[in-house]
């Protein structure tokens, strides 16, 4: 998988059962068995349901790398580091509840 032309510098990480993975501009990294699978994810362009947003995966932007990250195991997923579009994503899909950033 190629790196974009252009970089941006957004990260994402998660955490699932305490192994951490992360992404950055085309890159995961991390815990190898969330990246096999979130590298499959890419592959095969899985559709992954997380707190309510279907998310297609890719390695594109942020919001496609949480996608593919997340596609190993959704229900147990935590999203530690993510970009501001990311995060509104995610706290307009639970407004009841919203996530604590600050964590």
């Amino acid at each position: 998988m190629a790196r974009p032309a252009t970089l941006s510098g957004h990260v994402v990480s998660v955490s699932v059962d305490g192994r951490g993975a992360a992404w950055c501009d085309g890159v995961f990294q991390g815990d190898p068995d969330i990246v096999k699978e979130a590298r499959a994810s890419v592959l095969f362009e899985t559709h992954v349901e997380y707190r309510g947003i279907n998310i297609r995966a890719h390695a594109i932007d942020a919001l496609g790398a949480l996608g593919a990250l997340a596609s190993y195991a959704p229900g147990r997923t935590i999203v530690v580091e993510a970009p501001p579009r990311v995060r509104a994503a995610l706290d307009a899909a639970d407004d009841d509840n919203p996530f604590d950033w600050s964590l």
